[in-house]
């Protein structure tokens, strides 16, 4: 994926103003036109940035790292996964529904935490 930005625009920046938008209120439509105006993105880019940004919010809802984006192919989405982990009320806050205890169950130090299974071959 590869949107244009401009010299001195970081991503971070671009997902965070994305993420900041949402949790004030703002419109899908009225978030696109703000990209374009405040970061000269074309209407197409803005929304392709916008879909990839809640992508990577809903990739980290569910609490599976496997479903981390990749920084080089879907940096937008992986740069949102990374803010959506490191403060999960973002995931509640846009996806109320999405909101859970797995986020946890993605860092480290909450390892000792998980509940233990038994093997597969113990069924009684």
């Amino acid at each position: 994926m590869s949107v244009p930005l401009q010299p001195g625009q970081r991503i971070e920046e671009i997902v965070g103003f994305v993420i900041q938008q949402a949790l004030s209120g703002t419109s899908d439509d009225e978030n696109e036109v703000k990209l374009v105006s405040t970061f000269s993105l074309s209407p197409d880019d803005a929304w392709l940035v916008r879909d990839r940004v809640f992508g990577g919010i809903v990739r980290a809802a569910t609490g599976n790292k496997a479903n981390q984006p990749s920084p080089k192919k879907d940096p937008f989405a992986y740069a949102s996964f990374q803010q959506a982990l490191q403060n999960p009320s973002i995931i509640a806050a846009i996806y109320p529904q999405f909101a859970q205890p797995a986020v946890n169950s993605m860092r480290e130090d909450s390892a000792s935490e998980q509940p233990k299974t038994r093997p597969w071959w113990k069924f009684w």
